[in-house]
């Protein structure tokens, strides 16, 4: 009947937010190998020492969360809350490691974020299916799980590729992360009902705005780097051609 409607709303939202997350996923791990590999260079021993202590520090703090955060941000808050932590949280990420691309932020924006997920993100999709008829939720958790996944996977991939052929280095592949996060966020609170017709026509606005001055700041970057070969340009430097 009149649930219907909110049911299908309600199941769409799992399969976007895994593929966001999929996608933001695979682009940070390949982000992950450059930065490990300009820091350490073939020294396996010491990569192997760090990716052990972040997978350490990760399910710590995934335990504690789980048991002392999870059951009141989904109570308090609402699973809206918790399906937007994670983009938020990703697009803060991915912007602070394009201003400072080394190996400290990536590790602590690297478990912050796997830690958000499995504490925050991962119960509140989980969350979404108990509204579902049985037959319905097994067929959408086996569609997320194994197409949505791998096809966020291999977008993900192709994403990076892409991008790294404009020779961006890794702060301009971080910062291309960024609004790409951003736009999720209003999709996930209509799915669930927590947006108005006045909100979804203003974040339209927003996005129209920001495309535009995206697309201005882009192409006076692009009038003056043209000219310039081989040397990556400095964020200074880029704020200056923007200025020109």
């Amino acid at each position: 009947g009149s649930s219907t409607p909110s049911r299908r709303r309600t199941s769409s939202a799992s399969p976007r937010s895994s593929f966001f997350y999929t996608i933001s996923s695979t682009f940070l791990y390949f982000q992950q190998a450059d930065i490990v590999a300009a820091a350490f260079g073939d020294n396996r021993d010491e990569r192997t020492r760090v990716f052990a202590n972040m997978d350490l520090i990760t399910k710590r703090l995934t335990l504690i969360a789980q048991l002392f955060l999870t059951g009141r941000v989904m109570k308090w808050l609402g699973v809206g809350v918790a399906l937007a932590f994670l983009p938020v949280l990703t697009m803060l990420g991915f912007g602070i490691l394009g201003i400072a691309p080394v190996l400290s932020v990536l590790i602590v924006f690297q478990v912050a974020r796997r830690a958000g997920n499995f504490a925050i993100q991962r119960p509140g999709r989980e969350a979404l299916f108990t509204v579902l008829p049985r037959t319905d939720k097994y067929k959408a958790k086996n569609f997320t799980d194994t197409f949505v996944y791998r096809f966020g996977d291999q977008v993900g991939a192709w994403s990076y590729t892409a991008m790294a052929v404009f020779g961006l280095g890794a702060s301009g592949l971080a910062f291309t992360m960024v609004p790409f996060s951003a736009p999720v966020l209003m999709p996930m609170r209509w799915l669930l009902g927590g947006a108005t017709t006045g909100e979804l026509v203003a974040s339209v606005v927003v996005l129209a705005l920001s495309t535009w001055v995206v697309a201005l700041v882009a192409a006076r970057i692009y009038r003056v780097g043209i000219l310039m070969y081989g040397k990556r340009p400095s964020l200074r430097e880029l704020w200056r051609w923007v200025r020109y």
